[in-house]
């Protein structure tokens, strides 16, 4: 079975504009110019949201490709390994 998965990426500049979007619980937003993410809860804003600290198991993004293609660093794994979406 193929699948694919699509997550909302945009700059920060776009997603303060998006003052009255609330993320579905567990809905990844990422912000491609700063390469964090914040993960949606089903009650608050997009902007009220915290971003992805290090004491969390996605603690950055390694990098996005031109065709949205993005790498995550996992740390809280018991050996090291990228995980490319």
């Amino acid at each position: 079975m193929n699948s694919r998965i699509q997550h909302k990426i945009d700059t920060s500049e776009n997603w303060a504009k998006a003052e009255n979007f609330i993320p579905l619980d567990g809905e990844l937003i990422i912000y491609s110019d700063l390469r964090r993410i914040k993960i949606g809860d089903g009650n608050s804003y997009v902007n009220d949201l915290n971003f992805m600290d290090s004491g969390n198991s996605l603690d950055y993004i390694n990098a996005i490709d031109d065709d949205g293609i993005i790498s995550f660093g996992i740390s809280s794994l018991p050996f090291s390994e990228e995980v490319a979406f």
